[in-house]
């Protein structure tokens, strides 16, 4: 126990940071999601995906997230007729739009370890930290104390 602190005062540390660490992991499978979508739709610099092509627009439009935060799955689905066919160029097809291209799907999987890794960093930056012994929060943007953060 920390010195200063009684039992009381340690349980109400403890809850605390309970729920911030929650919170941070809630916030982390969330912008796992999000970065997910993003890098299969338009890339992402961390997983290297092109994003698809866009010509038309129905094959990006497409898709859909559906989120159970409950039990942290997230499922990312397209019910387009050819999307298993750019996804997997199987005709050997030619590119003939100026954006996007073949196997982002196949780039954002094989790259998961890695979104994970980015997201959880970028979480530990931006969270709010609980000071030791009180009922202050630092900002580790800014360094300085500030109010609890509502979540």
């Amino acid at each position: 126990m920390r010195e200063g602190m009684n039992g009381y005062q340690f349980a109400a540390w403890l809850r605390n940071v309970a729920l911030d660490v929650r919170n941070r992991e809630e916030d982390c499978f969330l912008n796992i999601c999000d970065h997910v979508e993003m890098s299969v739709l338009v890339g992402s610099p961390v997983t290297g995906a092109p994003g698809q092509p866009i010509k038309s627009g129905d094959l990006i439009n497409s898709w859909k997230k559906e989120v159970n935060l409950r039990q942290r799955t997230g499922t990312f689905t397209s019910e387009c007729p050819y999307a298993e066919i750019i996804e997997t160029n199987a005709r050997g097809a030619q590119l003939r739009s100026e954006v996007g291209g073949f196997h982002s799907v196949a780039m954002t999987l094989a790259a998961m370890n890695r979104i994970i890794a980015f997201e959880a960093e970028r979480i530990g930056r931006q969270a709010f930290r609980v000071e030791m012994g009180g009922r202050r929060y630092r900002d580790p943007k800014t360094g300085r104390f500030a109010k609890r953060p509502s979540y």
